[in-house]
């Protein structure tokens, strides 16, 4: 059955933009790696877990979006959808796969890693926001933000951040890179999604009674 959707014409559209998502985000995770600042919550987090348990980055993502995954089934079930579990096997294994490949040199100057968190902040920001708008599962850690947001009425963007800071703390506590650009992100990357996001909708709505007329 669950073969039968994602090759429904749509739904598989729908499935290459999560996986281009999957691409984006790890390409975004790779400049904050090399920007020698740190980078996101995320990345920060799965750096310190490489440190503690000696696994790849991509295997720690696939297992902390599982556990989102478990956590969102309990609170609201249907911000589960096919996109999501794609999202949590494809985003591992296309991280693993760009970090072990990439082209990025490391920075070499304090100026060159702003401009590299900067990019990472826009690339993790744009494939979250893919994600949420391909109406296909949200990511795991988005899904289960936006099932809190909807339940307590925080702003997404407000639980987005609380959420970053306490993968924050535990990827330093596990040893992750922590710096200017791990700070900047955590407060940005939120905020830069319900950007993107309204953005989106913008376009949609323009474009919408052009093909229609």
């Amino acid at each position: 059955m669950i073969v039968k959707k994602i090759f429904n014409l749509n739904n598989l559209f729908k499935t290459l933009l999560i996986v281009l998502g999957c691409f984006i985000i790890s390409i975004g995770i790779d400049f904050y790696i090399k920007s020698n600042i740190g980078g996101d919550s995320m990345t920060t987090f799965l750096q310190g877990g490489n440190l503690k348990f000696n696994l790849k980055e991509g295997t720690i993502s696939l297992l902390i979006n599982l556990v989102f995954v478990l956590l969102t089934l309990f609170i609201n079930y249907r911000k589960i959808g096919i996109g999501t579990i794609i999202i949590v096997f494809a985003y591992g294994l296309v991280l693993n796969v760009v970090l072990a490949n990439s082209i990025i040199p490391f920075s070499q100057s304090f100026f060159v890693s702003i401009i590299y968190s900067i990019i990472g902040i826009f690339f993790v920001s744009l494939a979250i926001t893919i994600w949420i708008n391909t109406n296909f599962g949200v990511s795991p850690l988005e899904g289960f933000a936006i099932s809190i947001s909807e339940k307590t009425k925080i702003p997404f963007w407000v639980l987005k951040v609380v959420i970053d800071l306490t993968l924050l703390l535990s990827g330093i506590l596990m040893g992750g890179t922590f710096g200017a650009g791990t700070i900047i992100s955590s407060f940005l990357v939120g905020p830069s999604i319900n950007v993107m996001s309204k953005v989106y909708l913008l376009l949609k709505n323009k474009i919408k009674p052009q093909i229609h007329g």
